[in-house]
């Protein structure tokens, strides 16, 4: 997806709709924003991701500014297979099956890869925000990341 967008559109996306959000129903807490923040980020990039899918083609041919060099990973966007240990790294973020599969991590996880994820936050930061300790928040990590190789596989 970074050869056709960039952090900049799914700002843009996420603040938009964000914004419209808050008016209707501002959050009590940082947690609930943080919540509401990520599933816009979840929508707005998988959103992104269908948008590269459906138009590969045409805007491959576009964007495509060294033909002789191009690698097989540009042919079908939005789709990268993701092991597990590529979430610690960041590799496969730009997934759609990535976003659309952590969407249905049960609500423990979910939080967890979206604090870690979308919010870039460490895991420290992250059991201070839910109010629990580091080994809980590395232990509903692994049990995401390990749920969603298991959703990815299927």
């Amino acid at each position: 997806m970074k050869r056709w967008y960039d952090t900049d559109d799914l700002y843009q996306r996420t603040v938009t709709d964000l914004i419209k959000m808050l008016r209707d129903k501002p959050p009590q807490t940082a947690r609930e924003f943080l919540n509401l923040a990520a599933w816009k980020m979840r929508n707005c990039l998988t959103d992104l991701a269908r948008e590269v899918r459906k138009n590969a083609g045409g805007l491959a041919r576009q964007h495509e500014t060294d033909h002789q060099n191009a690698d097989a990973s540009h042919e079908a966007p939005g789709h990268v297979d993701v092991a597990v240990a590529d979430l610690d790294s960041m590799a496969g973020i730009e997934s759609l099956d990535l976003h659309e599969m952590s969407g249905r991590l049960p609500d423990e996880a979910k939080e967890v890869f979206d604090l870690i994820i979308y919010h870039e936050l460490s895991q420290d930061e992250a059991a201070k925000i839910l109010g629990v300790s580091v080994p809980t928040i590395r232990r509903r990590w692994r049990e995401a990341r390990e749920r969603l190789a298991e959703l990815l596989a299927r």
